[in-house]
């Protein structure tokens, strides 16, 4: 039996209103964070003019991150241009890619990311990329141009081994009055926060990658609501608030127990 549990419809909901028994921890032993993206969505008005744009972040970023890759070049570039900007799922798809290390940037035609794969460095380490990344776009005069549509941070976290519904989060699913927690399941939920949206999925039972046992994961994606202006929009402000903002939940979501198993360090 699968539990699937998706709200479309945008409801408002004030985090602080809700508390938590225990402080949050600057660190955990146990970190299930395995993966960490901060995107850009953008109106696709290239052309044939993306190859120009990874050219020149190129340039200006591997001054900042030294050893990163060249551009390399994706498959889906044979596809003729028309047909992937016509088509929603091809346009989205990873067109260029870099590398350096555990971090990846992405740009396709319609967003450019720069994301934290298996392992996560923590916060200074990957927010100081994240501004080394804005300060080389900023410097692409093809990408300053660009109409944007969206400013997002997405944490992943994985448990192995682990069914965090069951009593291991604080979530009680109940139908007709029986309590379905250990069953499986697959949640969405999205609601607004004043200047935040987030999109929380929560699932159980499930095979990741290449891995032999079932797992839980909790993905949780603060963005930029659809009424922002974002040609008013701090970024590297609006970075720290979506962080803390993403923390928030996730040790809420955390029943007292579980934090413990995780080997949390405080201060």
């Amino acid at each position: 039996f699968v539990l699937l549990l998706i709200s479309n419809r945008r409801y408002k909901m004030k985090l602080a209103d809700i508390k938590l028994e225990t402080q949050i921890p600057s660190k955990l032993t146990h970190d299930p964070v395995k993966d960490v993206t901060f995107e850009i969505k953008y109106k696709s008005s290239f052309g044939e003019m993306l190859d120009e744009l990874v050219k020149q972040l190129h340039s200006h970023i591997k001054v900042e991150m030294s050893g990163i890759s060249s551009p390399q070049k994706m498959q889906i570039n044979d596809v003729p241009y028309p047909v992937r900007a016509a088509n929603p799922a091809l346009a989205m798809q990873p067109h260029w890619i870099l590398l350096h290390e555990n971090t990846i940037i992405s740009i396709s035609l319609n967003s450019i990311s720069i994301a934290e794969k298996d392992s996560y460095s923590g916060w200074d380490k990957f927010h100081t990329k994240i501004k080394q990344f804005l300060g080389s776009l900023d410097k692409v005069a093809i990408f300053k141009e660009l109409d944007k549509l969206r400013y997002g941070l997405r944490y992943i976290s994985i448990f192995e081994g682990i069914d965090i519904f069951n009593d291991k989060i604080d979530v009680t699913l109940n139908i007709c009055g029986v309590n379905v927690n250990k069953d499986n399941h697959y949640i969405v939920s999205n609601w607004l926060d004043d200047d935040i949206s987030c999109t929380l999925q929560i699932s159980n039972n499930i095979i990741v990658g290449h891995q032999s046992g079932k797992a839980s994961v909790i993905d949780i994606d603060i963005a930029t609501p659809d009424n922002i202006d974002l040609r008013k929009l701090n970024i590297l402000d609006s970075l720290e608030n979506f962080h803390n903002y993403e923390k928030d939940i996730f040790f809420k979501l955390l029943k007292p127990d579980f934090l413990n198993d995780l080997e949390p360090t405080f201060g």
